[in-house]
């Protein structure tokens, strides 16, 4: 593997989240979740492979707080 290769990738990881708007974005999304369950529908959250594992801990986290 290339000796750069973990120095290039956390660079555009970086880059990537310093491009987000979190407080609009967090906003967006809970305001997002509310109207969804508001109107009695589901909010499914999917993922492969290691991204699976994190978007089950997302949905029974959501499930604890919001009930």
């Amino acid at each position: 593997m290339n000796d750069k290769f973990f120095s290039y990738y956390f660079l555009f990881i970086q880059a990537i989240l310093e491009s987000v708007d979190h407080d609009a974005d967090l906003i967006k999304v809970s305001e997002l979740i509310k109207a969804t369950s508001k109107m009695g529908n589901k909010l499914i959250i999917a993922g492969n492979c290691g991204s699976a594992a994190m978007a089950s801990h997302v949905a029974v986290d959501l499930t604890k707080v919001t009930g």
